[in-house]
């Protein structure tokens, strides 16, 4: 079972949610269901549940804060940086920020504030980063992505795999995208809208859904910034 991470900021927990354009929850429980990932700590504080691993690199965990709670971020005012958390140790709500950090103590970890523009090129490398990976079988196609619309292209990855699931002939339109591609050479940018979709759709269509799904969050987090609205688009776990 995957430990996932939860950071702790220093903003009111009503605050922060009238940065996302959400309606406080009345407490923690009924904050799971409505306001998922920001859950209130106290009057002064709100716990964000990232939706990554607690045990990824400080890099990754700074800037999936910064992509989760936007802007509010700037308002966290802790000098030691933003607190990380396991998810296993979330038992029950703390009545403040100082006593939540005095209770998960070191099982939790320090990192420190990512700017917007830091972590959207920190995201954005990363994606390009594991579609070259060895064993994606996915080579020349992050340089292909240098022609083509990328922000437009990372809002329509997180889109993509209700698309084919729902259009029986995807799988058949990708491979035709891919044989179109290798007749222009190798990472050949498609040309306009309907070649950036062929394009993507190709992508996921060589991927296990495990890669899809992690393709997909990287790109909304990479192309997403301040959309408002956290980082889980159904809200709960």
């Amino acid at each position: 079972m995957s430990i996932d991470a939860i950071a702790l900021l220093r903003v009111p927990y009503a605050d922060l949610c009238k940065t996302q354009d959400m309606t406080p929850a009345a407490n923690a429980t009924e904050a799971m269901e409505s306001t998922y990932p920001f859950v209130p700590v106290g009057a002064d504080a709100t716990a964000c549940f990232l939706g990554i691993s607690f045990g990824s690199e400080p890099e990754d965990l700074g800037a999936y804060v910064r992509h989760v709670a936007g802007a509010a971020v700037d308002a966290h005012t802790d000098a030691r940086g933003v607190l990380i958390v396991p998810d296993v140790a979330w038992k029950e709500a703390q009545p403040s920020y100082d006593a939540a950090v005095e209770h998960f103590g070191e099982a939790g970890q320090w990192v420190a504030r990512v700017s917007e523009s830091e972590a959207h090129a920190l995201l954005k490398d990363k994606m390009h980063a594991m579609l070259d990976a060895p064993g994606l079988g996915l080579g020349g196609m992050a340089g292909g992505l240098a022609g083509l619309d990328i922000g437009a292209l990372g809002a329509q990855l997180g889109d993509l795999q209700g698309l084919l699931a729902a259009n029986p002939g995807a799988a058949e339109a990708a491979k035709k995208a891919l044989e179109g591609m290798g007749g222009g050479g190798a990472g050949a940018a498609p040309a306009g809208l309907g070649g950036m979709f062929e394009a993507a759709q190709a992508m996921l269509a060589q991927m296990s859904p495990e890669q899809r799904a992690q393709i997909e969050q990287m790109a909304k987090a990479a192309f997403g910034m301040g959309t408002g609205g956290g980082g889980n688009d159904d809200g709960k776990k």
